[in-house]
């Protein structure tokens, strides 16, 4: 049950490959949540639903867990997102030794709690990209006066510090010694 409401379970696995979970309303056959799962368990061979992929010459890397949550609320007789955690673990290895150097992880979590209807304009046509036989994006002309004059870094007092560092071209520790 999701906000005690009675709803479907729609599950699909693979044991070995990945989990996935669909929660479904009872009355509306509405998507409620959305779960997907994905491991290499210790001891087995990488799993092949998850990225193995050469990140550079020296280094691959892996990911092991993979986890994605969709949440959606009913909102004025419709449902929308509500709220998405996306998780990921894996390990960097050496490409020449097969060894793993470095264990890594990220997660993105975002909540949604207002649906803005209000002062909702669709772009015109002139302003939407679309693609020009179905590959290209529409070309816009080039603005040369535009690039040239665009701020590029913005000036804080750290940023100016910055640029007076790198502009005395010394090692770290130098940098560090005379800074105290």
């Amino acid at each position: 049950m999701i906000n005690s409401q009675l709803n479907y379970v729609i599950k699909t696995a693979n044991p070995k490959h990945a989990i996935h979970r669909m929660y479904i309303d009872s009355d509306s056959f509405a998507l409620l949540r959305v779960v997907m799962e994905a491991k290499t368990l210790d001891g087995q061979n990488p799993n092949p639903s998850l990225n193995y992929a050469p990140s550079g010459d020296s280094t691959s890397f892996q990911v092991i867990d993979l986890k994605k949550v969709l949440e959606f609320e009913k909102q004025r007789e419709r449902y929308y997102l509500k709220y998405v955690n996306w998780s990921a673990q894996g390990t960097l290895i050496q490409n020449e030794t097969k060894e793993e150097f470095c264990d890594w992880g990220w997660q993105f979590e975002m909540m949604f709690d207002k649906v803005v209807m209000s002062d909702v304009k669709k772009p015109s046509k002139e302003r939407l990209m679309k693609p020009i036989n179905g590959k290209d994006p529409k070309p816009r002309p080039y603005n040369a006066s535009y690039w040239k004059n665009y701020k590029r870094i913005k000036n804080f007092p750290i940023t100016k510090q910055i640029f007076l560092d790198l502009e005395k071209d010394l090692t770290l520790e130098k940098q560090f010694e005379q800074s105290f």
